[in-house]
């Protein structure tokens, strides 16, 4: 047996798989609802149970393993967004399911268990996208106010509860992700994909936001115009996962097949090729300097007005080791079962875990929880650079070439007996016409390897 396939053997025996398990289904059903991490577990509020809009909340114990009942919001919502800060949950706009959109900004007290209206947005939205910026305060941007897709977006301060404008965003847009990115000593936002009927419905466009400015600014577009996406974050390189497109063929809207990784270095969105089709879903990815995995949780891939829906499949895509000098990847797991069929279900890590809640096809609200535990040393063993991964691996069709500099940007695939089959620039890797197996990748300039495998 040759060393590169001796060495993914060996690898598939020492790879760290991270654990899952069901939690203990909740109290309601809840799909639309926000999870948020408080200091016992995770919280549970709003969503749409299966008949209407609730207001009703529930906490996970997760050191009990139970789920227990907690003060209810002051009026229902479903699509709002909500972080921890400070010593508690803050909740931003959504829709009551029938009169309007709220405009309270609401605080819960875990130690009292109370909700409390702290502050107002200066408009009410639902389909928007809130992160927390680096000197802690929370942007909230876009959404929906029953009229228009929304560019506005507002700072709240989580300790004052002052609310102050922000710079808008260049394209209102709705159910888009809002993800961190950071390079060299820059640390800022990209907004991706989305919808606004008025501006072509679902959008490929990004944009940057930088916080210490207060200015966004117009950058790559997505590979495929997408709402309902999923997003996360490797090593701070934003990662978009599937969405929402129009198919009209079937006069429905469907999900899509297609990621992408945003390359600092080329200022690109990069696509690769899941598995399965995701929109509605969620996404988690746990990263160290060792590797990566990333776990998507079902999602629907048909929808629509008298279109029977289709639920997706999960996904636990990657895994990257370092051996030796070079990194090698391998495939988790896909088809999980646990995390299929889920639409719109709700995400929050508490400690070393990460849950899963709600959106099942059953309509009983059932839970997952995943070992996002970083293995290994956090420390990178390659100083300041990254090394050069292949994203994901194997590889299903196209795939991101990660950790490519403009400087050393040419590579070389061989394959298994090291003859060359293919040169090529930039992050970009497409293996149509490869036969399975596995490749080396080699930079020219660098002389950087990876290798990777072809299914």
């Amino acid at each position: 047996m040759n060393r590169i396939l001796l060495t993914l053997c060996l690898l598939c025996t020492i790879a760290p798989v991270s654990g899952q398990e069901p939690i203990a289904p909740m109290l309601e059903f809840r799909s639309g609802h926000v999870l948020a991490e408080v200091p016992d577990g995770v919280l549970a509020a709003g969503g749409f149970d299966g008949t209407a809009v609730t207001a009703s909340c529930e906490r996970f114990l997760a050191a009990e393993g139970v789920w227990v009942g907690a003060a209810a919001l002051p009026s229902p919502r479903w699509g709002a967004t909500a972080h921890a800060a400070a010593g508690r949950v803050f909740l931003f706009g959504g829709d009551d399911g029938g009169t309007g959109y709220p405009t309270e900004i609401l605080a819960y007290d875990p130690a009292a268990d109370t909700w409390t209206a702290v502050a107002e947005l200066s408009a009410g939205r639902t389909g928007h996208a809130s992160a927390v910026l680096p000197d802690g305060k929370v942007l909230v941007c876009g959404g929906y106010d029953g009229v228009v897709d929304l560019a506005s977006c507002e700072r709240f301060d989580p300790v004052t509860y002052a609310v102050t404008p922000a710079a808008p965003l260049a394209t209102g847009r709705s159910s888009f992700v809002l993800l961190p990115i950071t390079g060299n000593a820059w640390q800022g936002l990209i907004a991706a994909g989305g919808f606004n009927p008025a501006a072509g419905f679902q959008l490929a466009e990004s944009e940057r936001y930088d916080p210490i400015e207060d200015v966004w600014t117009p950058d790559a577009p997505l590979p495929t115009a997408v709402d309902n996406l999923a997003g996360a974050h490797l090593w701070n390189i934003p990662v978009v996962t599937g969405g929402r497109v129009y198919d009209p063929v079937a006069n429905a809207f469907a999900g899509t097949s297609v990621g992408a990784v945003y390359d600092l270095a080329f200022a690109a969105w990069v696509p690769f090729d899941l598995a399965a089709r995701h929109s509605y879903h969620a996404a988690a990815l746990r990263s160290n300097a060792w590797f990566f995995d990333l776990v998507l949780c079902g999602g629907v891939d048909a929808s629509g007005d008298g279109v029977a829906t289709t639920y997706a499949q999960s996904e636990r895509l990657l895994l990257q080791v370092a051996v030796g000098s070079e990194v090698i990847s391998s495939e988790l797991i896909t088809g999980a079962p646990e995390f299929s069929g889920r639409w719109r279900p709700a995400f929050a890590r508490h400690a070393n875990f990460g849950y899963f809640t709600g959106g099942d096809a059953e309509g009983v609200g059932t839970g997952w929880r995943v070992d996002l535990t970083e293995i290994g040393s956090t420390g990178s063993p390659y100083g300041t650079s990254r090394p050069l991964t292949v994203f994901p691996n194997p590889v299903h069709g196209r795939a991101a070439l990660v950790g490519l500099s403009l400087e050393d940007a040419h590579w070389t695939l061989l394959n298994a007996e090291g003859r060359e089959v293919r040169t090529g620039r930039g992050p970009e890797l497409n293996s149509a016409g490869l036969a399975p197996g596995a490749y080396i990748l080699r930079t020219s300039a660098g002389g950087r390897t990876v290798r990777f495998m072809v299914h």
